[in-house]
């Protein structure tokens, strides 16, 4: 007979997490990312929570037409 658990929502995530998650989402690393922004509102805000994370290491912002008057 096979030993079968059935897995609670928060059972079923950490065993993901343990298993399948790359290592930043574990908390043994940060995330590394590089921002593709225009000078929109939305890009602001986005920007805004990068900068204050702790659980992201921003490598660089590259600045891109789209909601830019030229």
């Amino acid at each position: 007979m096979h030993n079968l658990k059935v897995l609670n929502n928060k059972e079923y995530a950490e065993f993901t997490r343990e298993r399948l998650a790359p290592g930043w989402m574990k908390g043994e690393e940060k995330m590394k990312m590089i921002l593709d922004l225009d000078t929109g509102i939305d890009d602001g805000m986005a920007l805004a929570y990068v900068l204050g994370s702790e659980d992201i290491d921003l490598l660089g912002v590259v600045g891109t037409y789209g909601n830019v008057y030229t």
